[in-house]
């Protein structure tokens, strides 16, 4: 697919995104993991804290990077997501090819994952 079609996919679909992502209040279980990644003093204290927690611990890292090193407001994190969202519909659009072979559920698996990461 050529970038003269990517980019404009690319730029409505992120768009779209910041929108939802604007108007997006947080449920219980996001606060649950914003407030565990902003409220542990270390590494070892946010590994602790996740002890009971079954969610993966690389998404209480990455918002204990946030929290601690670029902001501590809970955009921070939403931020976070739409960029891991917009590589991950960016890398849909250039590779679009997956192990089935199939071009559409390859992109819609990719860009579901991406945007149920919190």
């Amino acid at each position: 697919m050529s970038y003269v079609v990517v980019l404009p996919l690319l730029a409505a679909y992120l768009l779209l995104a910041a929108l939802g992502l604007h108007y997006h209040e947080l449920w219980l279980d996001e606060s649950q993991h914003f407030l565990i990644g902003r409220d542990s003093d270390s590494l070892g204290a946010l590994y602790y804290n996740m002890r009971y927690d079954g969610h993966p611990r690389l998404w209480n890292f990455m918002i204990f990077f946030v929290t601690h090193f670029i902001t501590r407001s809970y955009v921070g994190m939403q931020v976070m997501h739409l960029v891991i969202a917009g590589l991950s519909a960016f890398l849909c659009f250039v590779l679009r090819r997956s192990a089935c072979g199939s071009r559409y559920l390859s992109c819609r698996v990719i860009i579901f994952y991406s945007n149920s990461l919190c």
